[in-house]
């Protein structure tokens, strides 16, 4: 059962992503944007040392490689560094899918990867 507000649209009644409901389980979440991009939850966001919630570098670069405005230009170079590997893969493969593999982000994390 969909809800139909606009908070709500896209989401079932149990609160998982309509579009990956079949695969999603209590670890996992996805974005109806990229039903694809399934992640663990815990890899979606990480605690300062503070203790203050926020979202992972890749996550947060995913939603910035749609505008690539300057300052997003800049969040991908100076994030480049602090990307883990799995970060890195995850971010080229799932900006990939969403944007197709010719986007720039997507090409310069494959030969970051590729070494």
């Amino acid at each position: 059962m969909s809800t139909t507000s606009g908070a709500g649209r896209g989401r079932t009644s149990r609160g998982a992503c309509s579009s990956c409901w079949p695969t999603r389980t209590a670890r996992t979440g996805c974005s109806a944007a990229t039903p694809g991009s399934a992640s663990p939850l815990e890899r979606l966001g990480r605690l300062s040392d503070g203790g203050v919630p926020y979202l992972a570098p890749e996550v947060q670069l995913l939603y910035k490689s749609k505008s690539r405005r300057a300052k997003d230009e800049q969040d991908f170079e100076a994030a480049l560094p602090v990307l883990d590997v799995h970060g890195r893969a995850w971010l080229a493969e799932t900006i990939a899918l969403v944007e197709g593999a010719d986007h720039p982000w997507a090409a310069r994390l494959r030969a970051l990867l590729a070494g």
